[in-house]
């Protein structure tokens, strides 16, 4: 999977402006990356572990997600939460909620900050835009910012050029899996242009672990216009123009059955997570000038890119009467009461009899005059309209909407050294992100945040390169600075084998998501009027995000060894990470508390190996596997990671045109579950006349149960089945 991309790599993702101005650079025979360092690299040089994975070794072993392609990622695991949305996290780090893992399209980030997520089933592209993923398998701050505090996922566009005139894919199969795919290649003047359209849906899981069915479709169509042109000498101008539209219905929380009390809570409230439906769009352009000074080759580049991404879902839900009480609202927003539920039985009773309701686990400091007063006009509006009046259920529809944009700038300037001596890119970046929301922002929030990165490479002698890093950051939401560095040098015991060694520490600054959460639900009641005679209401809040958190911070130790060959990669790396001032706690919708009490520490080793048969050409095998331990008093940290993971698999040839690929994942101990999976491809590929042809079967073993990383509860996890675990996949395309 891993293969050299010279001109991709000089490029860093735009792959045609230094063709010739780099012909006679020297390169050595390992395989070079584009993400590393900005700076792009190879095994000899970059400072930290890199997985590439090509997409075409993917489809010839039946592989047609994204999420599914990370599987072969050392160090990452993947899960699910519903049939229309997955979790993926480098050593499981927030997989639910991934604040702390970048996700790159051609070198922009894409990760949604405002809502905490990626949404991996619902991309504005598809697999086949991509002609490549580049996954930087440890701490990259210094090279892309706060977000990519244990990882960095590149996913790297096709080069236009490359693109037949036009090509159809179409695929369907069991479990109403179905996709389509046009596309269209044009050429302007020196221009090269992609447009392309996709549909694509799936039914999702059929149970959950308690057996009721699951309402999780989902179906999307989609846009990619994308274009690159020579608009002057060693000047390149290129753009990536994404739209999609997305529906899905993500289910209930009903198969956490924890004995945790707000876990029990929630489920109560929300009755029906109806429809949602997304909107993303997503524009990146860049201009990229290279020429050649006094031996060095300088490459300037500079880039805009704007994000919008709108987010609609209704719910009903239902709560006690008392739930939408503004004394409620008032006396939880004490910074003394931290209202528990399990109080509330006691409370009522004493409101009525008494006509003061008595707090036990709720009171988290000594009451002031205010609360005593407010308890008092509980007590006063318990005694008047009752318990029962006070207690019983009220429905009605919400919505848990959001609308977030971004618009970002970056200037990058790269020198590299013809005798590749030194070697440096500097990157500056701003960025101001907008985020609306009623439900859980209770209005809208902006910001501005600016970074600048620098890094060195520097070849000391023919065997050993040194690499420097640094990135300072500014967030207007904190008014505060940020600083990561790292340092690492790799060392070529002879032709092919090559040990690196990397110190890193760095910050991450905390997003909106954590900064700036209110959650404030507007409940429009069904026919029904609350104790006030009011036909709408505000379920009271727990908590909000507190106003002091600090940067988490991580200090990652590695060793690493690399045996790359024509035929073989091996790719081995020790770890430790220490990580302190974590933001942890439960992502409840309600109850939800955050601060920075976090720490934990992990260590372990990963191993990537992959090779192409000598002796019979076309044969290709390889295998990763992380083992992990973790050690940490943060409970809900602790139900997101796993100690083993493995994926084996292999693409061989049973005739010039006829490919079998088998692969097979495991994980231990999912959240209580092994996940075991098996998947088999057989493909077929002809060339007639001007057409290229394939046509391609799957077959895929599912477990019975899927259960995914939480945050929800430090016990129990979210689980799924299906009742059928065979499923089928036929897949026909024709290009010209």
């Amino acid at each position: 999977m891993l293969k050299a991309s010279f001109i991709g790599v000089l490029l860093l993702g735009s792959q045609t402006a230094l063709a010739e101005a780099m012909e006679d650079f020297p390169l050595s025979d390992s395989p070079l990356f584009v993400t590393p360092s900005n700076l792009g690299g190879s095994f000899e040089t970059a400072p930290n572990a890199i997985t590439r994975i090509e997409i075409d070794d993917l489809k010839n072993l039946g592989i047609n997600s994204i999420v599914d392609a990370l599987r072969f990622v050392t160090g990452m695991q993947v899960s699910d939460i519903h049939g229309a949305n997955s979790v993926v996290g480098y050593h499981g780090a927030n997989v639910n909620a991934p604040r702390r893992m970048e996700v790159l399209y051609n070198g922009t980030s894409i990760y949604r900050a405002g809502f905490a997520s990626v949404n991996w089933h619902s991309l504005p592209f598809v697999l086949d835009d991509l002609s490549a993923i580049e996954v930087v398998r440890g701490s990259s701050v210094v090279d892309y910012g706060a977000n990519a505090f244990v990882s960095a996922i590149n996913l790297i566009p096709k080069s236009k050029a490359l693109e037949p005139g036009f090509s159809v894919e179409l695929m369907t199969g069991t479990n109403g899996i179905k996709q389509l795919i046009l596309s269209n290649h044009f050429e302007i003047g020196r221009g090269h242009y992609n447009f392309r359209y996709f549909h694509t849906g799936t039914k999702g899981f059929d149970t959950d672990k308690l057996g009721q069915d699951i309402d999780d479709a989902t179906s999307g169509n989609g846009i990619v216009l994308s274009g690159e042109s020579l608009i002057a000498k060693n000047t390149l101008f290129d753009f990536n123009l994404n739209i999609s539209e997305f529906q899905y219905n993500p289910g209930n929380y009903s198969s956490v059955t924890a004995d945790n009390e707000t876990v029990q809570i929630a489920n109560s409230l929300f009755t029906q997570l109806g429809e949602t439906k997304e909107l993303s769009s997503s524009f990146t352009a860049k201009l990229t000038n290279t020429r050649e000074v006094n031996d060095r080759v300088i490459n300037i580049s500079g880039g805009v890119n704007a994000m919008v991404f709108e987010r609609k879902q209704d719910i009903v839900l239902c709560a006690p009467v008392f739930a939408f009480d503004p004394l409620i609202a008032q006396l939880d927003a004490s910074p003394n009461v931290d209202l528990v539920f399990s109080d509330v039985p006691f409370a009522l009773q004493t409101a009525f009899v008494t006509g003061f309701p008595v707090l036990n686990e709720s009171i988290v400091a000594p009451l002031s005059v205010e609360d005593i007063v407010i308890l008092n006009q509980i007590g006063d509006r318990v005694q008047t309209v009752g318990p029962a009046a006070y207690s019983r259920d009220i429905c009605g529809d919400t919505t848990q909407n959001v609308d977030e944009r971004r618009v970002g700038f970056d200037l990058k300037v790269a020198s590299n050294d013809k005798d590749q001596a030194l070697n440096f890119a500097s990157v500056l970046r701003a960025n101001r992100s907008f985020v609306s929301s009623q439900t859980y922002l209770d209005g809208s929030i902006s910001v501005n945040s600016y970074s600048f990165s620098n890094n060195l490479r520097y070849q000391f002698t023919e065997n050993l390169v040194g690499n420097a890093g640094a990135m300072i950051e500014y967030n207007d939401q904190l008014s505060d600075r940020y600083y990561s560095h790292r340092l690492a040098l790799n060392y070529t015991i002879k032709d092919h084998h090559v040990i690196r060694a990397l110190y890193s520490e760095s910050e991450r600054s905390p997003d909106i998501y954590e900064l700036n959460r209110f959650w404030s639900y507007r409940v429009r009641y069904n026919n029904d009027v609350d104790i006030l005679g009011n036909s709408e209401g505000t379920l009271f809040r727990s908590e909000t995000s507190p106003s002091f958190l600090k940067p988490e911070n991580i200090v990652t130790h590695e060793v690493g060894y690399t045996y790359f060959s024509a035929n073989t990669v091996l790719d081995i790396k020790l770890f430790n990470e220490k990580y302190t001032d974590l933001i942890s706690g439960r992502f409840l919708y309600f109850d939800y508390f955050l601060d920075n009490s976090g720490e934990l520490e992990q260590s372990g080793f990963e191993l990537q190996f992959e090779r192409n048969s000598p002796l019979i050409p076309g044969w290709k095998y390889g295998a990763s596997y992380l083992h992990m331990n973790s050690n940490t008093e943060t409970g809900f940290e602790n139900t997101l990671r796993v100690d083993n993971v493995s994926t084996l698999w292999t693409i061989v040839p049973l005739h010039d045109d006829l490919f079998l690929g088998v692969t097979g994942f495991y994980s231990e101990d999912v959240a209580g579950e092994d996940y075991k999976r098996l998947d088999v491809a057989l493909s077929y590929y002809n060339h007639v006349g001007d057409y290229d042809y394939f046509l391609r079967f799957n077959y895929r073993r599912y477990p019975e149960n899927i259960n995914s990383y939480t945050e929800f509860s430090v016990s129990d996890p979210l689980s799924s089945s299906y009742s059928s675990r065979d499923h089928f996949l036929l897949s026909f395309g024709v290009s010209y």
